[in-house]
């Protein structure tokens, strides 16, 4: 279980996470069996997800309290999501044993934020929103019901094309921008993704191909 070690002993605030940790931490939150000389090999292509994910624990460390405080702490919440119909208020109540003692009015409050952030790590979608913090983009907002659910509802399957469409070489990023006047601006937030901004001319594309390519299935 050295694993699990790590992962309670090192903060979530922390300036850098280790690679053993970092092997550690995918490998729980999306249910993979890397090991540590594969991991070796593609750890650059998990540096945008520990960048996103490193934004996110410090954005509740400012002045959002977070009962979050070491990665197991992520962990144990995510299986507390991923568990079938578990409901918000379910999450809820499992979590408030380990509420310190606090003014009943700021109860409600820690709890969201670290479900919240857990969710953010977990799917990167923002959900919720973190007091005295402007992000950019789009933020979904989970009140009720089962995460499932929730994210069903929001990310309606597309109608797939049953032809196959090639697109031409100069079909790029740069000519995008070049020839119809839309910049592509890159997000770490899945409901943004291809969504205009600023009167159409600029789009935002999701650029976490690591992410993707782990996270096929729920």
């Amino acid at each position: 279980m050295a694993g699990q070690e790590t992962l309670g002993s090192s903060s979530v605030y922390g300036l850098d996470i280790s690679i053993q940790t970092k092997r550690s931490i995918i490998n729980s939150l999306w249910d993979r069996q890397i090991s540590a000389a594969a991991f070796t090999e593609i750890a650059s292509r998990t540096d945008a997800y520990f960048q996103h994910y490193q934004t996110q624990c410090n954005l509740v460390r400012h002045g959002n309290e977070c009962l979050t405080r070491n990665h197991q702490d992520i962990i144990d919440i995510v299986r507390l999501l991923r568990a079938p119909g578990a409901t918000r208020e379910d999450i809820k109540s499992s979590l408030r044993s380990r509420l310190p003692e606090l003014p009943l009015e700021n109860v409600e409050d820690v709890l969201s934020n670290t479900i919240d952030l857990a969710v953010r790590l977990w799917l990167m979608v923002n959900i919720g929103d973190f007091r005295r913090i402007l992000v950019p983009g789009r933020s979904l907002y989970w009140t009720q019901g089962s995460l499932r659910d929730f994210i069903t509802s929001e990310f309606c399957k597309q109608n797939i094309l049953k032809e196959r469409v090639k697109l031409e070489k100069l079909f790029n990023a740069h000519n995008l921008g070049r020839i119809a006047g839309i910049e592509i601006v890159w997000t770490s937030n899945l409901a943004d993704h291809l969504r205009m901004q600023d009167d159409d001319t600029r789009v935002a594309v999701f650029h976490h191909a690591f992410f993707l390519e782990n996270r096929l299935e729920w």
